[in-house]
C-alpha cells in the first residue's frame, strides 16, 4: 500500500510512520500545512491507497478541510489521528462519512482497525463490494487483509480468481 502523512506535529507523524512501515505500507510524502497537503494530493492522489491525517488539537481545522479534499475530490479513504478528541472535532470527522478516527499514541492493533475500517467505510460509501471482511474493491485494485497490513493487487495484474475450501486464490502476473 501506498499513502501520505498530513501533520504538523512531527513526532506524531513519525510514530504514524513507523506503524505504516510495520504494516508494509510505503509513505510517498508528507506535509505539514493546508497549502503543501493540497500540492502534494495533487500529485500523488493516483499514486495512494490511503491518507493519514493528523488533527493534534481541536482549533486547528485545515487537517478537516485537507480530510474533505481527501474524500471528496480524490475519492481516498482517510484515517484522521485525532491528538485532542472534542465533541465538536468527533462531529466534524462523522461528518466525513468515510473517514475514521485513531488515538493517539497509536498501537498497532489500534492502527490496523483503523485502516481496515478506513477501507470498508469508503468501498460501502463507494458501492464497491467488501468479500468476507478480507478483502475490499476500490479504485483500480483489490485489497487483501493480511496479518500485517494490507496487499494491494491491481486488477490488471490478476489473470484469474477462484474460490477454494471458504477462501479465495488470486493468480497474478507477478
Amino acid at each position: 500500500l501506498n499513502s501520505i502523512i498530513i501533520g504538523d506535529h512531527l513526532q506524531k507523524v513519525n510514530d504514524i510512520d513507523q506503524c505504516l512501515q510495520s504494516c508494509n505500507c510505503h509513505v510517498k510524502g508528507y506535509a505539514g500545512d493546508m497549502d503543501n497537503s493540497v500540492i502534494l494530493l495533487e500529485q500523488l492522489h493516483q499514486e495512494i491507497d490511503i491518507v493519514f491525517i493528523l488533527q493534534m488539537s481541536s482549533g486547528d481545522t485545515w487537517q478537516l478541510q485537507v480530510a474533505e479534499i481527501v474524500e471528496h475530490k480524490y475519492k481516498l479513504p482517510c484515517v484522521i489521528a485525532i491528538g485532542d478528541l472534542t465533541k465538536n472535532s468527533t462531529r466534524s470527522i462523522h461528518a466525513l462519512h468515510s473517514a475514521v478516527f485513531l488515538n493517539l499514541p497509536p498501537d498497532e492493533k489500534s492502527f490496523q482497525n483503523s485502516t481496515e475500517q478506513a477501507f470498508r467505510n469508503y468501498a460501502i460509501k463507494q458501492s464497491f463490494f467488501v468479500l468476507e471482511e478480507i478483502i475490499y474493491a476500490f479504485g483500480d485494485s483489490l485489497f487483501f487483509k493480511k496479518e500485517n497490513g494490507f496487499e494491494k493487487i491491481a486488477y490488471d495484474e490478476i489473470i484469474y480468481a477462484k474460490t477454494i475450501d471458504g477462501g479465495i486464490e488470486v493468480n497474478t502476473t507477478i
